[in-house]
Order: structure tokens, then C-alpha cells, then sequence
């Protein structure tokens, strides 16, 4: 269970943080809050899904979502899918200058390909640089990004040049 708990801190040691005035907890480093209207945890599927005002989070970093979806074979946390109206995945890095944020209805994230994908009015900001697409597609491993547009529309990109 706790495997599954920390998988939230899935992406570039995403760790999830807990920020918001309603839930103002404390939290030591190595605790993640989940707060959700629902939850359903069955081992025997493998799956846990956090749905209804879903936020999971860890220091400055946080997911927000209508449904925080969880697959977890054999207990090993193996894939994530985010949705929302939108969705949101706000990451502070340790250097606090490392801030991403990522938006769209629909999140998934592969933990073995490390492949996210993000679908519909997808949107990612990292500093001065953005990307915005109806979808966006990153392989960690191989630093690719592949984005496309709606019909009738474009692919916006805005990047600082230094």
C-alpha cells in the first residue's frame, strides 16, 4: 500500500507537496498528502482511484484532478492517469528554480517507458517556455516531445532565447 501511496511521486521524482490553506497540515519530507471526496483501493484488481477534488502532494508539488488513477500489479506502482476539467501537475524541483507546470483533461504517465502524455487543451510551462497543444507526448528517457493540434488549429510554442 505504501508502494502505491508513493507512486505519486512518479515523474522526475515528482514529489507531491501539500500547499493549500483548507488542508494546511504540516508534512514531513518524506510524507504524501492524497486528499479525495472517494477512495477505492482493491489489491486484487490493482488499481486505487482517488476521485471528487482529488490532490495528492509533497512540498511545493502537487497534482490536482477529478480522478487520480493508480495501476499497481504485484504492489509495484506501473502506470498513473490523471483527469480533470483540467487536470493539473504542478513540480517544484529541489533547487526551487525547477518549477513545470502541466495541464490537460487527460494525463497518463508510464512508469517502465517513462512516456507522459498529455490529451486534451494540453499545456506545459517550464519557466519562460511553453508548449500548448490538444496533444503532447514526452519520452523521459529519450528527452523527445511530439505535439499536435486540433483540427483548425495550431501548435503554440513560446521559448525564452538567451
Amino acid at each position: 500500500m505504501q508502494k502505491i501511496i508513493l507512486f505519486l511521486v512518479f515523474m522526475t521524482s515528482l514529489s507531491l507537496a501539500e500547499d493549500k490553506a483548507d488542508t494546511d497540515t504540516a508534512q514531513a519530507d518524506n510524507q504524501v498528502m492524497v486528499i479525495a471526496d472517494k477512495v477505492d483501493i482493491e489489491d486484487s484488481s490493482a488499481v486505487s482511484v482517488y476521485s471528487g477534488n482529488a490532490r495528492a502532494s509533497r512540498g511545493e508539488t502537487y497534482i490536482e484532478a477529478d480522478v487520480i488513477e493508480i495501476i499497481h500489479p504485484n504492489q509495484e506502482p506501473k502506470s498513473l492517469h490523471i483527469t480533470g476539467s483540467p487536470a493539473f501537475i504542478n513540480y517544484v524541483g529541489e533547487d526551487k528554480e525547477d518549477k513545470i507546470e502541466a495541464s490537460a483533461n487527460s494525463i497518463n504517465y508510464d512508469i517502465e517507458t517513462e512516456i507522459l502524455i498529455l490529451q486534451g487543451a494540453a499545456k506545459v510551462i517550464n519557466g519562460q517556455n511553453q508548449i500548448a497543444a490538444e496533444y503532447i507526448k514526452v519520452n523521459k528517457k529519450t528527452g523527445e516531445l511530439h505535439a499536435t493540434a486540433a483540427e483548425k488549429s495550431q501548435v503554440q510554442t513560446i521559448f525564452e532565447i538567451k
